[in-house]
């Protein structure tokens, strides 16, 4: 699976520390992916070749775990600066730990 990263626009730094790219390849259904905690809350954004998409919000992770999808997709996540969350989101960090928002 290809994946780059990139600096967030500087309109968004405040509360971006990183933007993340990734294309599943078109053939089959991908491979799970292990995700490794980073300490970060993830704000993720798929869209498959149907054009059809979906948002999910990461909490903080303590375990790692693997993430699937049923069909290709492509994906933007941006990785949410510490201590963020409240002023974005309107919680606190720890009430998303281990959790992931639709």
């Amino acid at each position: 699976m290809p994946y780059w990263e990139r600096a967030p626009d500087p309109r968004l730094a405040r509360f971006v520390e990183r933007v993340a790219f990734s294309v599943d390849p078109a053939c089959e259904t991908p491979e799970p992916v292990r995700v490794v905690p980073d300490g970060r809350i993830d704000l993720l954004v798929s869209v498959d070749e149907r054009g059809e998409g979906r948002a999910e919000l990461f909490g903080l992770n303590t375990p790692a775990f693997f993430a699937s999808n049923e069909r290709p997709v492509a994906n933007v996540a941006l990785g949410l600066r510490p201590g963020v969350a409240l002023a974005l989101l309107g919680v606190w960090a720890d009430e998303l730990t281990d959790r992931v928002l639709d």
